[in-house]
């Protein structure tokens, strides 16, 4: 791999009298070099970082993980939750250090995070049967007062028809008493 040249970063009018050769930001209204116009210096960009001479390994699963001395090793973005806490446990048993993670502290955090979110999934999945149970409760009352009604209309029911009964028998009784006491007086 070719080596990047990196430019001497200067300021923009750096060789006139009084100006240090010391990196400053361009703030001119026409300043080509803060256009980004070709043929002018450079400006300092992030792409121009250094890296030290060592290779950089970037690993996606525990299997790519190998102990080197003169890598830099990264773990992929993309790597999941998971599979990050793998990689941490093996560079922790292998001795490796990894550039863009804190193996020992990522550990424990996810840990702590799924320990909290455990517990808060136990604490709704009984609140979740509490509620179900109080709606079972509330479900057995209310088709017992429904029971209790049924009954009691059933009962009022009976007592109308043998009070309807009684009624009828009673009009019947004035019926033929009335055609009784008609026949006799003619």
């Amino acid at each position: 791999m070719a080596e990047k040249v990196i430019p001497k970063f200067q300021r923009q009018d750096q060789h006139k009298k009084r100006l240090k050769k010391v990196w400053r930001k361009p703030r001119g209204r026409h300043s080509k070099v803060r256009l980004g116009k070709r043929g002018h210096q450079a400006r300092v960009r992030i792409g121009y970082k250094v890296q030290n001479p060592k290779e950089i390994i970037v690993i996606t699963q525990v299997s790519d993980l190998k102990a080197s001395d003169t890598a830099t090793i990264l773990v992929s973005g993309k790597v999941g939750k998971k599979r990050k806490v793998e990689i941490a446990r093996e560079a922790i048993k292998q001795n490796i250090t990894l550039k863009n993670l804190d193996a020992a502290a990522f550990i424990k955090e996810t840990e702590e995070r799924l320990s909290i979110q455990k517990k808060a999934k136990a604490d709704e999945k009984k609140k979740v049967e509490a509620q179900k149970a109080d709606e079972k409760k509330k479900v057995e009352a209310q088709k017992a007062d429904e029971k209790k009604k049924v009954e009691a209309q059933k009962e009022t029911k009976l007592e109308k028809k043998v009070e309807d009964t009684q009624e009828e028998k009673d009009a019947k009784k004035r019926d033929r008493d009335k055609l009784l006491t008609q026949r006799e007086r003619t």
